[in-house]
């Protein structure tokens, strides 16, 4: 007698065991696919099965599956001063400084080389006396890349239309069949090398030198960190380095006496401390063990995104300079250099400061990685208003350097 359909399944679900299914993925078919399950952060649930042997997907709990709320943390309403800026951590605007452009051992004497700085491609270039040239890398005849040009004799050559350019932007040189055509001059920008690197400062002439540090018996050395991508604006990175409250709140450091802020001129903000190392974990410890639980230092700004540390761990001396400059995409390029004497006397100073901004640092970046900045500056937030009202007097790189000076 011919079994009506579905008795296997009627049987099976009898004796309290799945079906076994039937058709093109029968004969154990279903077993090799129900290996094949994708990771634990893809599933939705448990796969269960019901009386008739059905597969159901039991979902997790919802309170499980409840994702963080998103948007902007609310803001304290009270005692904060709320002060529009137009300059200060805009991304859209250039204040004038000393901005990085990159290791000086990277510029040969007979090629030029261009960086992306403040909003523009600069080219660099040595002159005769070696010394570092810069200019917009945009010819002024038709615009070509000046980069892919050459330097002779100290002077830089277009390889579009071999128009030449002194260390003053002047046309000196170009083809005959230029003659009695007026050359206009290309947009030259100061430049110097220090501490291993290349600096250009963003105007037409330097507001204030780079920082020179003190106590150095002879010649300085650096080393310069592998440099760091951040998220946060420039202005607020060298503006964390006033920011009193947080050096308790993640360094631990406890003050010996309340630090001390002045302003030495209308370009530099420093603040002045003495603290205890606190802290847990190995950076913490070998910290406290080099500079005997106690540090001192002076933590002075150069316009909006250049600042050194001059201090001591102890006993030794530490020199660090921070260079922060706009990235196109967002956010910052970071450069740090530990600064000591040149020699064998250095390694110890220069190892000193390394240990000290790595415990320094670590604590720093995720925040400022994350940060959503506005000034809702407090009372209490003296140094950081001080900061960026300095910044905000700053001309931006197409003004000129007299226009907001003061």
């Amino acid at each position: 007698q011919p079994r009506r359909r579905g008795h296997a399944r009627d049987a099976a679900l009898r004796r309290g065991r799945p079906p076994r299914r039937t058709g093109p993925r029968g004969h154990g078919g279903q077993r090799l696919l129900g290996a094949i399950r994708p990771p634990a952060p893809f599933r939705l649930g448990r796969l269960r099965r019901d009386a008739r042997g059905r597969g159901v997907l039991v979902r997790r709990s919802a309170r499980l599956r409840r994702r963080p709320r998103s948007g902007p943390l609310p803001r304290p309403d009270s005692g904060e001063v709320h002060v529009s800026y137009a300059r200060f951590a805009n991304p859209a605007v250039v204040t004038q400084g000393w901005y990085c452009a990159g290791p000086a051992k990277g510029l040969a004497a007979a090629a030029p080389s261009a960086a992306d700085l403040f909003g523009r491609r600069i080219v660099l270039w040595r002159d005769e006396g070696g010394a570092v040239r810069a200019a917009d890398a945009r010819c002024a005849h038709l615009g070509a890349d000046l980069s892919l040009g050459t330097v002779t004799a100290g002077r830089l050559t277009c390889g579009f239309h071999q128009w030449t350019y002194d260390g003053e932007g002047r046309c000196v040189a170009c083809p005959s069949a230029y003659a009695g055509v007026p050359r206009p001059r290309a947009r030259v920008f100061p430049a110097a090398e220090r501490w291993g690197a290349l600096w250009v400062f963003a105007g037409p002439e330097p507001l204030f030198p780079l920082p020179a540090f003190s106590g150095l018996r002879g010649p300085e050395a650096a080393w310069g960190l592998p440099p760091a991508k951040m998220n946060a604006h420039p202005h607020v990175i060298t503006m964390n380095g006033l920011d009193i409250h947080h050096f308790r709140a993640v360094h631990g450091l406890e003050f010996v006496g309340e630090p001390v802020l002045d302003r030495p001129d209308a370009f530099r903000t420093r603040l002045t401390l003495k603290a205890r190392v606190g802290g847990h974990g190995l950076l913490a410890g070998l910290v406290r063990r080099l500079s005997g639980g106690v540090v001192e230092a002076a933590f002075t700004t150069y316009g909006a995104n250049l600042a050194v540390i001059e201090g001591k761990a102890g006993r030794v001396p530490v020199r660090v300079v921070f260079s922060h400059a706009p990235r196109p995409e967002g956010g910052s390029l970071s450069r740090t250099f530990l600064v000591g004497e040149r020699g064998p006397a250095g390694f110890p100073e220069r190892l000193a400061a390394a240990l000290a901004m790595a415990h320094i640092l670590s604590g720093d970046r995720e925040v400022l990685d994350r940060i959503d900045f506005h000034p809702g500056f407090a009372p209490a937030d003296a140094a950081l208003s001080a900061f960026a009202a300095a910044a905000e007097a700053l001309p931006t790189v197409d003004e000129p350097s007299e226009a907001r000076r003061g």
